[in-house]
Order: C-alpha cells, then structure tokens, then sequence
C-alpha cells in the first residue's frame, strides 16, 4: 500500500482490516515530495495484519500517521519505521498504539536520513508488544523532541535491556513498562 505526496489529499487516509503480505515494504506513506509542506492530512492504520514483507511492515516519512490495533509480524528489516526523509521543515509525528511488533531485527525505528535534526516531532508508542525483535524492540536513532515509550511489552516483566527482553536503543522513556 502506497499513499505518496499527501499534501494533495484531502482528509484523512484510512489503511483498515487488510491482511498485507509478501511486498517490499507493507505501508509505505511518504510526504517527502511536497513542496509546500503545510500540515498534510493524517494516515490512520489501524486493525492490518501486516506481516512476511521484505524490509519493513509501515515506514512513514514525513507525514503524521497513526498505527494502532495491528498485527506487524516478521517483516524483515523493521516493523515500523518513522522517519525524517527531507531538508524541508515541517512537522511530523507518530502514535504507535496496541500492537504486536514481532520478530524484526528492529520493532519501532525512529530515524533521520538528513540529520543533523529531525522533523520528527512527538512519537508516542504505548501498549505495544515489541518482544522478539533481536536488535531492538524501539530505537531512537533521530533527535525528535520527544519520544513516549512506556506502557510496552518488552519480553521480560523486568522490563527492556535485561534477560528474555528485547532492547531500547536511543534515550527515551520506557518505565512504566
């Protein structure tokens, strides 16, 4: 699923109750092409199984999205990836909610491939399952200003980074876990 240049779409863009399998890239919803970077509208995914593709589940670039109530399974490189793709200034955010974000080398990537600032601005990943990933189960690698990573599954009840977890990569919140 492809949602490209979202600054020419009105409204809001809902991806819902598709199973996405055996593609490069499950979701991918890149604004990194528009040119005038007003708010562009927010992209809801939500209640997807998301699984078998070869990179990456969801990568988001440049634009506000919502991933919420997904299965995102075995996909490769990374589960969700949310990024800062362009020069441009713009705002950009994430919620990452109540999903399974399984068996990738890295479960949620927040990055910026133009450093050295992102446009990221808030990522909020709640109540998510990001056991099994065997890099880590989120990684911070982009400065965006903040990022919530409480409330997750980890592997462990002892929480990220300790025996059976998967691992926090990056400085952000992670307790209550």
């Amino acid at each position: 699923v492809l949602v490209y240049d979202t600054d020419a779409l009105p409204g809001q863009v809902l991806i819902r109750n598709s199973d996405i399998t055996d593609n490069d890239a499950g979701v991918l919803v890149d604004a990194s092409s528009t040119n005038s970077f007003a708010q562009p509208p927010s992209t809801v995914i939500t209640d997807n199984q998301i699984h078998d593709n070869i990179y990456v589940g969801v990568f988001a670039s440049d634009s506000d999205v919502t991933v919420a109530d997904n299965g995102i399974d075995d996909n490769g490189v990374v589960g969700v990836e949310i990024a800062d793709y362009t020069t441009a200034s713009g705002s950009q955010g994430a919620t990452i909610e109540r999903n399974t974000i399984t068996g990738h080398d890295v479960g949620i990537d927040i990055t910026d491939y133009v450093g050295p600032t992102s446009d990221v601005q808030t990522v909020n990943a709640n109540y998510n399952d990001v056991s099994a990933n065997s890099i880590a189960g989120i990684r911070r690698s982009a400065a965006p200003s903040v990022v919530d990573g409480t409330c997750n599954w980890w592997g462990a009840a002892t929480g990220p980074n300790t025996a059976g977890a998967s691992n926090k990569v990056g400085t952000f919140d992670t307790s209550p876990f």
